[in-house]
């Protein structure tokens, strides 16, 4: 394995709610649906970096991930507010 970057690559947020919506789609599908959306990634990326991406999550542990709320998306999207002149000091 090479890396174990866990944190989430930047995304625009517009895009990130469409993947999140996606994947929840597919995982109702199931572990086989679930692999073959990863292989047709791997069509179009390398499937080594997908591989390296998938063993990393695989070795966190799922009830840590449960307690802290990463086995679910958050209900409505969040939206990032760009801090204004009169809220810099």
């Amino acid at each position: 394995m090479q890396s174990q970057r866990l944190s989430p690559p930047k995304v625009d947020p517009l895009t990130r709610f469409r993947l999140e919506r996606a994947m929840v789609q597919v995982h109702r599908l199931g572990a086989r649906a679930c692999l073959e959306a990863v292989l047709e990634i791997g069509v179009h990326r390398h499937v080594g970096d997908i591989l390296d991406a998938l063993e990393a999550f695989a070795q966190l542990d799922p009830a840590v991930v449960r307690r802290v709320g990463g086995d679910r998306f958050p209900v409505q999207p969040l939206h990032v507010v760009p801090p204004t002149r009169s809220a810099v000091r």
